[in-house]
């Protein structure tokens, strides 16, 4: 299990794994990124992608100081950018918890 954690500015964010079982692929691997403020936080869960993806995504995600509210667009917008036909990565993706 992979857990990386970064404080910058106000934020501090979370990059992790966790096993999942896929009813296609058995047990993999899925990642979440996580960004805490002071006043709540947002989780993307279930990134399928590989680490070296996700972990280019945290480190632009930590570099660019993104607040929780940005977070489920950038992710987004970065993952449909790494393919040339247009999928519905919000099936793929679990959906952001907002607390």
């Amino acid at each position: 299990m992979i857990r990386i954690t970064c404080n910058k500015g106000n934020n501090t964010y979370l990059l992790s794994s966790s096993s999942v079982r896929s009813e296609d692929h058995g047990a993999v691997t899925a990642y979440s990124i996580a960004i805490i403020d002071r006043e709540g936080h947002m989780v993307i869960e279930y990134i399928p992608e590989d680490f070296r993806t996700v972990h280019e995504l945290f480190d632009m995600i930590t570099e660019e100081e993104l607040y929780p509210e940005h977070l489920s667009e950038f992710v987004k917008d970065c993952l449909c950018s790494r393919y040339q036909k247009v999928i519905p990565i919000s099936r793929y993706l679990g959906s952001p918890s907002i607390a």
